[in-house]
């Protein structure tokens, strides 16, 4: 029994070692570095605009995920609860 033991603790020592000092087939992945940011001009140049916004639904709605707006002015939302909610142009929120 404590030959078998011994074995067998003498077999994992070995394949520790090989695993640890054999070298592997793998080689190390290339680093990669990205080009420097582009300028922020044009379409993309800082700007106030969201400054003058208006949050619509605050303490109503549980989180916010996307909206879309239609024709007559109502906002469409989904929540992160997986609810559909419409706000109205006076700003009453509805299931």
């Amino acid at each position: 029994m404590q030959k078998m033991l011994f074995l067998i603790i003498l077999v994992f020592i070995v394949m520790v070692i090989g695993v640890i000092f054999l070298p592997t087939p793998f080689s190390m992945p290339a680093s990669w570095t990205p080009d420097s940011a582009p300028e922020l001009s044009g379409l993309y140049a800082k700007n106030k605009k969201l400054l003058s916004s208006e949050l619509l639904g605050t303490g109503e709605i549980y989180g916010p995920e996307d909206v879309a707006v239609d024709k007559a002015g109502i906002v469409y939302g989904g929540t992160q609860d997986g609810k559909i909610i419409r706000i109205h142009p006076d700003k009453s929120v509805e299931d």
